[in-house]
């Protein structure tokens, strides 16, 4: 059996994610790029992806140009890594992955670097700059040798194409989670989990999602979505400030694998997924108004709560809150969700129990207390006022605080059957108006300050 596929297999037994980190074949030297191959295998890498330098990279960002320049400015040539995989391999059975542009691959001749790939004892390969739609015979012939040719989907491919890769793939799926190219980013896409969902209801082949992933809490929410997790330019750029400054890269390597990999194995139960989904369906089915509603939310949500630098378990609690906030409204009549002008006194009430609904729900599904308690508080106010239980300022969870005013803002700005949507700026006057009584003053300004200094947008 391939080693990748035998990878999978055995961490989708184990119910975890694989961690697959990219390093640059060459930057600084071949012997440091064995070594820290090595030293990332022992560290928790389960797939290592291996970058052949090219002059004229394809979807890769400033960081892994840079190092693909260094590489071969120093003499390196494509020979030069197969040699250095194969003399590896004596000491190593990480599954390798060789990230080579195409323009490479026909200089050899594809059936030639297939060959020389396997003799190296490489087990697959992303070839960026071969279309799918001219890829066909190299995937036969792959086939042929064992070896694993890994197809890419962005959240731009079309029908067409998502189909005809989706047909070819083997090995993984390469999921790009973002329109652009490599580099550490600051969140991961709010429109990540509804894509590799859709992927996973058409295939069986394991979805790994790489651009963008630089941090152990970006790791883990990954994690929990898909089967892989790829990180390249923040690996990449580590190992060159290490070189830089004088200390040891494969030990600085070796440290951020680990970390990565650590977080990359932190998964939710996979029931809990699974309760999530179906509730969220659910919900939307029954009100069309839910899902848009809910994405913004968590875009808000996340946002203030990054700005004010909780740790990221608790980041991570409030985020799935915030996707589940209001699942209590299962229980509402539709008529109530769906009536157009003002509600009456009696449908208000019936409203208002959602939270203590919602949260009765989770904890009986086994969802983490925290999570459950974020929900139940997040229509509490400051000064008392709010509908549960009554609590006040302290006695209300940080994180139900933010989500109160996340929710807030999301809903005034959003058009409801029974009232039309106010602008950004109404909203932030509002929850402005109302800081210290209603809303966390904190939370209020860290909101404010997102929308009018940070540019954030819902």
């Amino acid at each position: 059996m391939n080693r990748i596929d035998a990878t999978f297999e055995k961490l989708r037994q184990a119910d975890q994610a694989a961690f697959i980190p990219f390093v640059t074949a060459g930057d600084p030297d071949l012997d440091t790029t064995a070594a820290i191959i090595r030293a990332a295998e022992m560290a928790g890498a389960d797939i290592l992806e291996l970058g052949f330098p090219f002059s004229d990279p394809i979807a890769d960002g400033p960081v892994i140009q840079a190092s693909y320049t260094r590489a071969l400015a120093a003499g390196q040539r494509t020979e030069d890594v197969f040699r250095t995989v194969q003399s590896l391999r004596a000491k190593s059975g990480i599954p390798i992955v060789a990230m080579i542009s195409y323009s490479l691959v026909f200089r050899m001749g594809f059936e030639a670097f297939l060959d020389r790939a396997c003799r190296a004892g490489i087990d697959g390969a992303t070839i960026p700059d071969l279309p799918i739609e001219e890829s066909e015979p190299f995937h036969e012939a792959a086939e042929q040798r064992g070896f694993r040719l890994i197809c890419f989907v962005t959240p731009a491919t079309n029908e067409r194409r998502r189909s005809m890769i989706l047909r070819l793939a083997r090995g993984f799926i390469y999921y790009i989670s973002v329109r652009g190219i490599t580099g550490e980013r600051m969140s991961v896409p709010d429109d990540l989990a509804d894509n590799i969902r859709e992927l996973k209801s058409r295939t069986d082949v394991p979805i790994a999602v790489g651009f963008g992933i630089s941090t152990p809490r970006q790791a883990t929410v990954v994690a929990r979505l898909a089967d892989g997790v790829i990180v390249g330019s923040a690996l990449v750029k580590r190992i060159h400030e290490a070189v830089e400054s004088g200390h040891d890269p494969v030990m600085t390597a070796a440290l951020f694998v680990a970390q990565m990999s650590a977080a990359a194995k932190e998964r939710m139960r996979p029931y809990l997924l699974e309760t999530v989904e179906s509730l969220m369906a659910d919900l939307e089915v029954r009100d069309p108004y839910a899902a848009a509603h809910r994405r913004r939310v968590v875009k808000l949500a996340r946002a203030i709560a990054e700005s004010m630098e909780l740790p990221a378990d608790r980041i991570d609690s409030l985020v799935l809150a915030a996707n589940i906030h209001n699942v209590g409204t299962l229980r509402i009549p539709i008529g109530i969700l769906s009536k157009r002008g003002r509600l009456s006194q009696e449908e208000l009430d019936v409203v208002k129990t959602h939270p203590r609904v919602g949260a009765e729900m989770l904890e009986s599904e086994e969802f983490p207390a925290r999570v459950a308690q974020i929900v139940r508080q997040h229509h509490e106010r400051l000064d008392g006022s709010g509908y549960g239980a009554g609590l006040s300022r302290e006695e209300i969870m940080l994180e139900a605080r933010i989500l109160a005013v996340a929710d807030c803002v999301a809903a005034m700005t959003s058009e409801r059957p029974h009232r039309p949507a106010l602008g950004v700026e109404d909203a932030l006057r509002e929850i402005s108006d109302s800081k210290g009584t209603l809303y966390d003053p904190d939370v209020v300004d860290v909101c404010v300050k997102l929308f009018k200094e940070k540019g954030f947008t819902l």
